[in-house]
């Protein structure tokens, strides 16, 4: 994780400038069907920067725990969706 000042602009711009640069530079550094190269293209095409804002930052965990429930929650099976409408 990495400290970064946000603004009202901000948070449309990081993503796409590290993947402006992964492309641009660091993907240009392997063979065009490497298999490094196809790495960094899925991750550009496929992944999301996201931002996570912490306003009481000096408590212990409170970051790490919201991972921790992301992951949770990916490994717990799926809920039935509910087919009945409500009225």
């Amino acid at each position: 994780m990495q400290g970064v000042p946000l603004t009202k602009r901000a948070p449309c711009f990081p993503q796409d400038e590290a993947f402006a640069l992964w492309i641009e530079q660091w993907a240009k550094l392997y063979e065009e069907e490497s298999p490094s190269r196809m790495i960094i293209k899925y991750i550009h095409d496929n992944y999301f920067l996201v931002n996570l804002v912490d306003n009481d930052f000096p408590l212990e965990n409170c970051l790490w725990q919201v991972i921790d429930d992301m992951f949770e929650l990916l490994d717990a099976p799926p809920e039935p969706l509910d087919t009945q409408q409500s009225e």
